[in-house]
C-alpha cells in the first residue's frame, strides 16, 4: 500500500480535538496530529520496554542478594537529579515521565550487609 493514501476514521471527540489543534496553529493538518499521536505511542511503547528491562535487572539483583535499596536521602537525591536531567525534555505537548524503577537506582555507593560496596556504575 505504499504511496496510496490511508484514511483514519476518528471518533467525533478525537476528530474535534485534532481539528482544534490545527485551528490553534499547533499543527498544519489533522494528519500531522495523527502522526504525532503515533510517534508518542511508539515512544511510550519504547519506554515501557525499557522499564521492563530495568525492572528485570532490579529483580535479578534482588534474587541474587546484590540489590541495595537506597536510603530516603539517596532516593530524594536521585529524584532531584532525574528531574533536572529531564527538565530540558519538555516539548510543549506532553511531559517526559520519570520511571520509579529508574529513580530507585542508588545515587551513592553503599555497603551491603556483608560490607561490600556497590555504586550505580557497577550495575548491568
Amino acid at each position: 500500500m505504499a504511496g496510496s493514501p490511508e484514511f483514519i476514521d476518528f471518533p467525533d471527540d478525537l476528530r474535534a480535538f485534532a481539528e482544534e489543534r490545527v485551528r490553534l496553529g499547533e499543527y498544519a493538518s489533522v494528519s500531522e496530529v495523527a502522526s504525532e499521536a503515533v510517534r508518542l505511542l511508539r515512544a511510550r511503547e519504547e519506554r515501557r520496554e525499557q522499564v521492563r528491562k530495568e525492572l528485570g535487572e532490579i529483580f535479578q539483583e534482588m534474587e541474587q542478594g546484590s540489590y541495595l535499596e537506597p536510603s530516603d536521602e539517596e532516593f530524594a537525591e536521585a529524584v532531584h537529579q532525574r528531574a533536572l536531567s529531564h527538565a530540558g525534555k519538555w516539548n510543549g505537548f506532553g511531559s517526559t515521565r520519570v520511571s520509579t524503577t529508574t529513580l530507585m537506582k542508588p545515587c551513592c555507593t553503599r555497603a551491603n550487609a556483608s560490607g561490600q560496596t556497590k555504586s550505580p556504575s557497577t550495575r548491568g
